[in-house]
């Protein structure tokens, strides 16, 4: 597998007409991707999990986070994605983002310091490096214990990684335990001013409900970790397949050539491939189909990223392409709130490892994995020269 092989059928990654199979719809062009997502009220289309679910039934927790609930739900009564997200989203501020980035470079640069005293000059950067990155920057921001991180990863991984019918299920007990106990000692102590002490504070004023609370904390940590670690190793991999990580090392420091190529990768190989809505209405396509009311719709973020009517050579990864209004992370009000902190990642990330590990290419005697769930995670093996990354250690 190549780093731009996308590891399902290929209509799922090619712009086309929407159609309905086993009772689902597929929007595939980036017209009505975007009409679906842009649908703030609920007219035709709505995200709300109150259409998923019977409010009798339980589900799991990370379908109380902000991204599974709309405006309105299904009975007509007001939904809970302002409330939500009016919590949240001074967090993810320009201002905020920008607080936590040198956090960000001394975790990349003591991670990939670690990669090097391996001393074997070979290393995967989604498993070494990628995933640490991300995980450490969403409990820092979170205020989650960091000691508990791996733990939390790979209930995050297991959740990501379940076909769709089996992602609604609870979680694991262990993990609700778990939050609730983080929550309880954050509650006896004094507030530290991360974000856990924001939602605690929302939940004992009734701003948000103790679900909400759980599925806020998962949520973020589900979202910060295998989305943007998969982001960051994606990027790495695709202008390495492309041949352009020497002229990436000579540019790192040019600010419109990295951000291009975050841009381009983010559109390329989205790590977060299809969104979920559902029907309100019947709904009548612009080529003419028709999805019935009620009817469960994948909106292929990854398809739409491919529609030759927005994007020029749309199957060419082009790291200078610009304007790039891509949707790896949505459009509209349902847009990921930490589409900035994943961003900035992006950019430390590529620039650390370009900096720390010369030579850096592709390990081609290893294979590439990318494997299909919610988030596509995947397996990076790089190799590098290690006599001058050694050098460059202080």
């Amino acid at each position: 597998m190549r780093p731009s092989d996308f590891p399902r059928d290929r209509k799922f990654h090619t712009a086309g007409p929407a159609f309905i199979e086993d009772g689902r719809a597929h929007l595939r062009r980036y017209a009505d991707v975007r009409r679906a997502m842009l649908d703030t009220e609920g007219v035709e289309f709505s995200q709300d999990n109150s259409y998923l679910f019977p409010e009798t039934e339980t589900y799991h927790i990370a379908f109380d986070f902000v991204w599974a609930t709309g405006q309105r739900t299904k009975d007509g009564r007001t939904g809970r994605h302002a409330a939500l997200s009016n919590v949240l989203k001074r967090w993810f501020s320009p201002r905020a983002i920008r607080g936590i980035s040198e956090q960000v470079e001394r975790d990349a640069a003591a991670l990939l310091r670690e990669i090097v005293e391996k001393g074997t000059g070979k290393t995967d950067l989604a498993s070494e490096f990628a995933y640490p990155l991300a995980m450490r920057t969403i409990m820092t921001m979170l205020g989650l214990p960091m000691q508990s991180g791996p733990w939390l990863a790979e209930h995050i991984t297991s959740f990501v990684s379940l076909p769709m019918a089996e992602q609604v299920l609870p979680a694991p007990q262990e993990v609700e335990d778990f939050l609730w106990d983080v929550i309880h000692v954050r509650q006896r102590g004094d507030s530290q001013g991360q974000l856990i002490d924001v939602l605690i504070a929302a939940w004992t004023t009734e701003a948000i409900t103790g679900r909400e609370l759980l599925g806020a904390l998962f949520g973020m940590a589900e979202a910060g970790n295998d989305s943007t670690a998969a982001s960051i190793a994606n990027l790495l991999a695709v202008v390495a397949e492309d041949g352009l990580l020497p002229e990436a090392a000579e540019r790192r420091d040019d600010d419109a050539w990295v951000r291009c190529a975050v841009e381009e990768s983010l559109r390329f190989v989205p790590s977060f491939p299809a969104g979920l809505s559902h029907t309100v209405t019947e709904v009548r396509l612009v080529d003419g189909i028709v999805v019935p009311a009620d009817t469960p719709v994948s909106l292929w973020f990854s398809a739409a990223n491919r529609d030759p009517n927005v994007f020029n050579k749309p199957d060419t990864f082009d790291h200078a392409r610009w304007p790039n209004p891509h949707m790896g992370f949505g459009v509209g009000f349902h847009r990921c709130l930490g589409a900035e902190l994943a961003r900035l990642e992006m950019r430390r990330g590529f620039r650390a490892a370009l900096r720390a590990l010369p030579g850096l290419d592709l390990d081609r005697t290893e294979p590439f994995e990318r494997t299909a769930g919610m988030v596509d995670n995947v397996m990076a093996p790089f190799e590098f020269d290690q006599q001058a990354a050694q050098a460059l250690l202080p």
